[in-house]
């Protein structure tokens, strides 16, 4: 018992008795007296109530999105699903618009080659695995009047022929491959040659055109087109530039590293000539 009344509590309280007895006083001496009192009290009760109030914008500040928490989860879901929404729309307009201007190419390859005859736009619906020339399958096949060995293109240029041949779809090997071979001329210099995959310039997504005389006029960033001598190839279509032109090992030709205009290894659709 001596220790409580040795404490700090006992101290608080015992002050705090003393303080109202001297209100009580102070209460009962008139006008004076009690102007006197509220001066006391205002004095006592301002911080008490400053503090208060504090407490109170503290509480109401930190632990109203507690108590509002579900209203806020609920926002964030809707703000999420408008955002999901937008990039949906967005991927919708690309896609959109890449198909547009596939189209615009198709058209132009249309009007440039009256001569011959087209199939329908066709998808690439996936890459040969393990193939190191990029070959690859399209939508349209025997239904569209394709036959074996008709030109593949784009709008930007050849890209090679078709291989295989089914009902609704085919596959496609592209100039990048041995396999595949078409008399080529360079326009700047009128040298002749064929042009043909090989495996060391496909892994770069070239070609070569081989077999150009050893003393040709040939220079890095010429351009590079078919020449038509064989009739199944339409006559100066794009390949694509010249990269390097080096002697062969013999040192009796030369040929010319070329990088194909389409982007063969990442293409995601085509034409293939079938009236040629």
């Amino acid at each position: 018992m001596l220790v409580f009344f040795r404490s700090v509590k006992f101290k608080i309280v015992l002050g705090m008795a003393v303080l109202m007895a001297v209100l009580m006083v102070l209460s009962v001496s008139g006008a004076d007296a009690a102007a006197g009192t509220k001066g006391v009290l205002g004095a006592v009760s301002g911080p008490v109530r400053s503090f208060s109030n504090s407490i109170g914008s503290f509480f109401d500040t930190n632990f109203r999105k507690y108590f509002q928490a579900g209203e806020y989860y609920e926002e964030n879901q809707a703000l999420k699903a408008e955002i999901a929404d937008l990039y949906e729309r967005l991927n919708d307009y690309e896609d959109t618009k890449k198909e547009l201007d596939e189209l615009r190419k198709f058209i132009g390859i249309k009007i440039e080659n009256e001569e011959y005859k087209l199939s329908p736009p066709a998808k690439v619906t996936g890459f040969i695995a393990n193939d190191p020339f990029s070959s690859f399958m399209i939508d349209k096949g025997a239904k569209s009047d394709i036959k074996l060995y008709d030109p593949v293109v784009t709008g930007d240029g050849l890209v090679g022929i078709v291989a295989e041949l089914y009902d609704s779809y085919c596959v496609v090997k592209t100039i990048l491959s041995p396999e595949v071979s078409m008399g080529g001329l360079c326009v700047e210099s009128e040298d002749n040659g064929v042009i043909e995959g090989n495996i060391s310039s496909a892994v770069s997504g070239h070609c070569r055109m081989v077999f150009i005389d050893s003393q040709n006029s040939v220079r890095p960033g010429n351009l590079i087109v078919t020449s038509g001598n064989s009739g199944r190839f339409p006559r100066e279509y794009s390949v694509g530039t010249v990269v390097d032109i080096v002697p062969d090992a013999r040192g009796l030709s030369s040929y010319a590293t070329v990088k194909p205009f389409a982007d063969i290894q990442n293409i995601k659709s085509v034409m293939v000539i079938i009236g040629s």
